[in-house]
């Protein structure tokens, strides 16, 4: 994947946003786009990352909001898989 994972929450259609993060070099291909929301991988700058999100809530007004955090190994599976791990009966995951 990417260092961090960059995930935008949208009103309306994701698609969009994901060509726009992909488009700029932010976003790794492919993504994870769901209704309402896109997360993908990125290994860009905190900085560059910041300067994108910030141009690209201007240009689309139905971004509600935006995150950045580090990739974690259930981001892996996802970014995998397209699902999240299935929930064993004691509570943790396979």
């Amino acid at each position: 994947l990417g260092a961090q994972i960059v995930e935008v929450r949208v009103l309306g259609d994701p698609d969009p946003v994901a060509s726009a993060l992909e488009g700029a070099g932010i976003g790794s291909s492919p993504g994870l786009v769901a209704p309402g929301s896109v997360s993908m991988a990125s290994n860009a700058s905190s900085s560059d990352i910041a300067d994108f999100l910030g141009t690209l809530a201007e240009s689309h007004p139905e971004i509600v909001g935006t995150a950045v955090r580090r990739t974690t190994l259930n981001d892996v599976y996802l970014h995998l898989t397209g699902s999240a791990p299935e929930p064993r009966a004691g509570g943790g995951h396979e």
